[in-house]
């Protein structure tokens, strides 16, 4: 029993490992696999502007956050934490 106790709590440790939230947007698409062109394709920007307003040399607007949020299937505040990691 204590074995099984124990192997429980090293599983837990590894799987919150496995699930550390990403700091940046960029290193939410790398971690997931997604790609920035199909990012850009769900958004309705260009490929060339996503990159820009990944790497914070362009101001992201609220309609881009909300889109953003909506094709990778996640919450505007988590979008809006991501950027405002990055920018620091």
């Amino acid at each position: 029993m204590i074995a099984i106790i124990k192997k429980e709590k090293e599983n837990m440790v590894l799987f919150y490992k496995k699930v550390s939230t990403p700091e940046t947007l960029s290193e939410f698409l790398d971690s997931y696999g997604i790609k920035q062109k199909w990012l850009s394709k769900k958004m309705g920007v260009s490929e060339s502007l996503l990159s820009l307003l990944i790497n914070n040399k362009r101001t992201w607007q609220f309609q881009q956050i909300e889109d953003c949020a909506n094709a990778l299937g996640i919450r505007r505040k988590e979008v809006l934490r991501m950027v405002e990691a990055n920018a620091d």
